[in-house]
């Protein structure tokens, strides 16, 4: 009986191509360990000591820790740092202000940056009485000073700036919300008498006046200044209290 099976050679099928994928390296990690953190420390560079206007400051650009997963495990920490850097070294100023003006840039600062700031000027020019203010923030203390035209012998102004007034403010929170340090600091010190609570704004802040205290008051809440950090709070009653009005 004929076979009819077929008597050709078996078949078989060709797996499909395997295609290699080849993944280059990037460059910037084929270097030395050593050499990249050379590279994003110059990437990080922060120039110390500049002035930059407080309401138009830009930290350090990101871009180069969103690359690859690499890349910002090696760089955040170093980025964090230099962030920081900029926000302490950096001297910032803010000129010609006035009141509501500066308040309604304050909702773009942010706490976990002006806590950095160690360098701080606010001026503002009260046209109406031909005055100038000018408020400077230094190790945890707040210096304002007053300018104005003198009289002529006419009445008029010599067209000059004279210095009038300038006192140094230690800025505490209001008496309900201070710390047991805040509170026996300004008892031992006795300088509760010296405590202006500034209510124009309830809860926002009490300015300890130490331009004319003891020495031995002075160097206490110099001491005490130091341990502390800008906030937002304090900014916002600096700016209420001393800047003039639109």
């Amino acid at each position: 009986m004929p076979d009819n099976a077929s008597s050709g050679p078996p078949t078989t099928s060709n797996p499909p191509e395997r295609h290699e994928r080849t993944h280059s390296r990037c460059p910037l990690l084929q270097l030395p360990a050593e050499l990249r953190v050379n590279i994003y420390e110059f990437a990080f560079a922060v120039n110390k000591g500049a002035t930059v206007d407080l309401f138009a400051a830009e930290p350090l650009p990101r871009e180069l820790l969103l690359t690859c997963h690499e890349i910002h495990n090696e760089t955040v920490a170093l980025y964090k740092q230099a962030r920081q850097d900029y926000w302490s070294t950096t001297k910032f100023f803010a000129r010609g202000l006035l009141r509501a003006a500066a308040l309604s840039k304050l909702p773009l600062l942010q706490q976990s940056t002006i806590g950095h700031i160690t360098s701080l000027e606010l001026s503002g020019i009260d046209e109406e009485f031909g005055s100038k203010f000018e408020v400077t923030y230094s190790e945890g203390l707040w210096q304002y000073a007053e300018y104005e035209t003198p009289a002529g012998p006419d009445g008029g102004g010599f067209g000059g700036l004279e210095l009038v007034d300038t006192t140094k403010y230690l800025i505490l929170p209001t008496k309900d919300k201070r710390t047991n340090i805040e509170n026996d600091l300004l008892k031992a010190g006795r300088l509760t008498r010296h405590v202006n609570e500034y209510t124009t704004k309830p809860g926002l802040c009490a300015f300890v006046n130490i331009t004319g205290v003891n020495e031995g008051d002075r160097l206490r809440v110099k001491a005490y200044a130091k341990t502390t950090a800008l906030s937002l709070w304090e900014l916002e009653g600096i700016v209420r209290y001393t800047l003039p009005h639109s």
